[in-house]
């Protein structure tokens, strides 16, 4: 734990500033840092750093909720990304889990997170076909291995599977069977 805190002092340190400038173009990060945040602040016994944590983990799921478009779109760099609106959406059902989310921010994240996903859904054909042509970084960025960037079919699964649960939305958790029985994934006691 305090390589943890000291990571996390760190983060909100004189760096912060940058570190926001660099993020904002990428929705999913506000969602990642806050979980990681308050991730941290779960394992903490500092009671000021878990404070300035939680503060902190508050503005960016704020910032992050704020970037939400009519149709459900969690923007990438101005556009719809299907692979990261899915990553958008598994850090915000992570969120949900933490104890420490704000009864506030717990009801915010619940009512965006059925849009987010019914958004990234669209990018979905019958036989579980995620389709990227509308993406603005998927597959048309390289990664740092020098490639094009590929969906994340495990995030993607993750995010329908958790996300249905929370929702109570069936229809998620089928968009999770189909993307993952494209790829072979699917075992045969999954239902």
């Amino acid at each position: 734990t305090p390589k943890l805190e000291n990571a996390a002092r760190w983060m909100l340190g004189p760096i912060l500033p940058t570190g926001d400038r660099r993020n904002a173009p990428y929705t999913h990060r506000r969602f990642l840092v806050a979980a990681g945040w308050l991730g941290v602040a779960q394992l903490s016994s500092d009671e000021e750093l878990k404070k300035r944590l939680m503060g902190a983990a508050n503005e960016r799921i704020e910032d992050g909720l704020k970037q939400l478009r009519e149709d459900g779109t969690m923007p990438e760099k101005d556009g719809y990304d299907a692979n990261y609106q899915a990553v958008s959406a598994l850090f915000m059902a992570r969120l949900l889990s933490n104890e420490l989310l704000s009864e506030e921010q717990r009801a915010a994240l619940r009512e965006a997170l059925p849009k987010v996903l019914n958004r990234a859904a669209q990018s979905v054909d019958a036989s579980g076909e995620v389709d990227l042509s509308d993406s603005s970084r998927t597959a048309n960025e390289t990664g740092r291995s020098g490639a094009a960037k590929k969906l994340d079919h495990r995030s993607w699964a993750q995010a329908y599977i958790f996300g249905g649960k929370i929702t109570g939305n069936a229809a998620h958790r089928e968009t999770a069977k189909k993307v993952l029985a494209k790829r072979g994934w699917l075992a045969a006691n999954f239902s």
